[in-house]
């Protein structure tokens, strides 16, 4: 059977079972989509709690890292600190914290 027979055997029925027709088929791609939506959802949700545990773990050091940086625009001392460059203590470095050219 062509699709265009098929359509033009629908189109020949009653608007009543047109409207059932519709109806039904509007139901059936709803339950496609639904499935699809709940069937990806679960890959989701694993992707997003990896992610909330990613961030609760960075979350201190970016708002230590915040602190700092808001406390350096209105420090008057620049006082050199000491880093860790690497993985070994052996390699420290002496370096100044950079601050925003602010006019005063």
């Amino acid at each position: 059977m062509n699709i265009i027979d098929f359509i033009e055997k629908i189109q020949n029925k009653p608007r009543v079972v047109r409207v059932r027709i519709l109806w039904a088929f509007v139901l059936v791609c709803s339950f496609f989509v639904v499935s699809f939506w709940v069937a990806s959802l679960k890959y989701s949700v694993k992707e997003v709690s990896q992610t909330k545990e990613k961030i609760i773990k960075e979350t201190p050091s970016l708002m230590e890292a915040l602190k700092a940086s808001v406390g350096a625009l209105f420090e008057d001392n620049i006082v050199e600190e000491e880093i860790e460059i690497g993985d070994s203590p052996q390699n420290t470095k002496t370096v100044k914290p950079m601050r925003l050219p602010v006019s005063k």
